[in-house]
């Protein structure tokens, strides 16, 4: 399944629990993902690992609502991919709370990326989430680059669906 969450000044679920076959240009618009001006990635972040461990097996409470036995999904078949073009300025939730519930999360299992724009993405990728090096890429906010991210992302989430694992960004996704 797949959940979609675009952030700026808010946050808006795009895509709320879908099969991944079935996210596609239907589903997803360009003004979507438009930059609008400020950045609330920590709040972001933090719905993200709500909605992962609301639908997880390993979070009995909040199963209550959840109907159908193929909704939920374990912690440790969850993948987080975190898209950025900038640092945050504006969310509720903290540095320290995010990297706390970020170690939580890879503690219970869940995988992690974290592309953002060249000249951050190194640090706020090791700082925040605490994700080694191997999982963090550092883009130009172009259109080409971000066509040729999409592709790199299809690539390692293809390996992550078949394998179970998350490898790391090879050189060449990284030139």
């Amino acid at each position: 399944f797949a959940t979609i969450i675009s952030f700026d000044n808010k946050i808006d679920v795009v895509v709320d629990k879908i099969p991944v076959n079935e996210v596609n240009s239907d589903n997803l618009r360009p003004d979507q993902f438009t930059p609008k001006g400020q950045t609330s990635l920590f709040d972001a972040i933090m719905l993200c690992f709500e909605k992962i461990e609301k639908s997880s097996k390993n979070d009995s409470e909040n199963n209550d609502n959840i109907n159908d036995e193929k909704e939920i999904i374990k912690l440790e078949d969850s993948f987080i991919t975190i898209i950025t073009d900038g640092q945050d300025n504006s969310s509720k939730a903290s540095r320290k709370d995010v990297r706390e519930r970020a170690n939580e999360m890879w503690s219970k299992g869940v995988q992690g990326k974290f592309l953002g724009a060249k000249g951050y993405a190194m640090r706020q990728g090791e700082k925040i989430l605490g994700l080694s090096s191997d999982h963090i890429l550092e883009y130009e906010v172009t259109e080409d680059a971000v066509a040729s991210l999409s592709q790199t992302l299809t690539s390692s989430m293809a390996h992550y669906y078949t394998t179970g694992t998350s490898p790391a960004f090879s050189p060449l996704q990284r030139s």
